[in-house]
């Protein structure tokens, strides 16, 4: 991340506010004003480390199918007769590697109260799946794409979906 002057300045005198407003933090804003106005450009990732990449467009979108796959799947089952049940849980993204696809499924399932659903077959409350899962979403994003109901899965559509597997 670069800064110019203008922006360090800004920054500088924020953090001086933000001293005098939360005295409990004041050594975390010092520090980080320290950082800001000396130019230290190597720790500019630990003030801003709380601040995620952009998603794209097409990012999100992918997120919102990966969510709407999971909610179809969730409903599908739940209208099955109870002999034909099958299980099912969401696992989330990886905060590691796919933290910005983990934030926005807690955006939308937190803070926008969307998808509520999963929350009843998610494997972690928040959603960090500490694996990759984007590769297997995709996969059995194809699959439920191609199901004449998307809404109303069969068992064998939702058998099919779920039992992808990544090479």
């Amino acid at each position: 991340m670069e800064l110019s002057k203008p922006e360090r300045l800004i920054l500088s005198h924020q953090y001086k506010i933000l001293e005098k407003l939360y005295p409990e933090e004041e050594a975390v804003y010092k520090q980080s004003r320290k950082i800001v106005e000396d130019g230290y450009t190597l720790n500019y990732d630990e003030i801003s480390n709380h601040i995620y990449d952009e998603l794209t467009i097409n990012e999100c979108k992918e997120v919102l199918d990966i969510l709407d796959m999971h909610s179809a799947l969730f409903h599908s089952v739940q209208e099955l007769p109870d002999e034909q049940k099958v299980s099912i849980s969401f696992h989330g993204f990886d905060g590691n590697n796919e933290t910005d696809y983990m934030a926005y499924t807690r955006f939308y399932i937190d803070e926008l109260q969307r998808y509520s659903e999963l929350t009843e077959i998610a494997q972690s409350k928040d959603f960090n799946s500490h694996y990759p899962t984007l590769r297997r979403y995709r996969l059995m994003l194809n699959e439920w794409n191609q199901c004449a109901d998307k809404n109303n899965l069969t068992r064998e559509e939702i058998e099919r979906i779920w039992n992808v597997r990544v090479e």
